[in-house]
């Protein structure tokens, strides 16, 4: 299902153990006039959502005091699908997965094995396997789109 930054916001908002999991486009990769990561930063720190820092992107989490904790993206799937959830980030299994800042293709094979859990794409290729996904946006749109996500989230 494509999304509306409303619909992102209120799933934030609402959903119940949330993880936002920051890929390495985080860290390399500027729109709207900044890094990807401060938009990751910035959603979690409103929301108030942990955030599984994948790459390199715990560094720039932790200057902003963001609930971080470094980890590797195969690994979070892996936790997902084990019996019983055991990481220290949360201290239940996230009901909500929430992605930025991966490329598409390695994104969806994440997301393919996750099976039925809810999950979130906010990166700016429309993604069938993800439970919602924003539309294919150019990145000045996409920008537009986060920055009308993270106002969603002020309000």
């Amino acid at each position: 299902m494509t999304a509306t930054p409303v619909d992102i916001a209120k799933c934030l908002k609402e959903d119940k153990n949330v993880l936002l999991l920051t890929g390495a486009l985080c860290d390399t990769l500027e729109i709207g006039g900044k890094r990807l990561v401060e938009y990751a930063g910035e959603i979690a720190e409103l929301a108030g959502i942990p955030v599984a820092a994948t790459g390199n992107t715990i560094a720039s989490l932790a200057e902003r005091n963001i609930k971080t904790k470094k980890m590797f993206a195969g690994d979070v799937i892996n936790y997902m699908r084990a019996e019983k959830w055991e990481d220290p980030i949360a201290p239940e299994r996230p009901g909500t997965l929430v992605f930025i800042g991966y490329y598409p293709q390695f994104l969806n094979m994440m997301l393919t094995s996750l099976g039925d859990n809810k999950t979130v794409s906010l990166d700016n290729v429309a993604l069938e396997e993800a439970t919602i996904s924003l539309p294919d946006l150019n990145l000045d749109d996409w920008a537009k789109f986060l920055d009308n996500v993270i106002g969603e989230l002020k309000k």
